[in-house]
């Protein structure tokens, strides 16, 4: 039998990780948007990283012949 190691990050809230400050390098899951928020150990609520469903809906939008680029906030000309 193999022994396994089990790693649990620290998560919450949306609300709970934008008022946390992480240590350098820490990633916390934001439970309430099912994405991950790396932190850079001074900037509060850290970086929040886009999720797989964010990404499909603005490539959705934009194939859909939307003159937005959601992405970058412009309009495409």
């Amino acid at each position: 039998m193999t022994t396994a190691t089990q790693v649990q990050l620290r998560r919450g809230t949306a609300a709970q990780v934008a008022a946390f400050t992480g240590a350098q390098g820490e990633v916390t899951p934001d439970m309430t948007n099912r994405r991950l928020v790396l932190h850079d150990g001074s900037t509060v609520g850290g970086f929040p990283q886009a999720s797989e469903s964010y990404v499909q809906t603005q490539i959705a939008a934009l194939t859909a012949g939307n003159s937005t680029n959601l992405l970058l906030g412009r309009t495409c000309v």
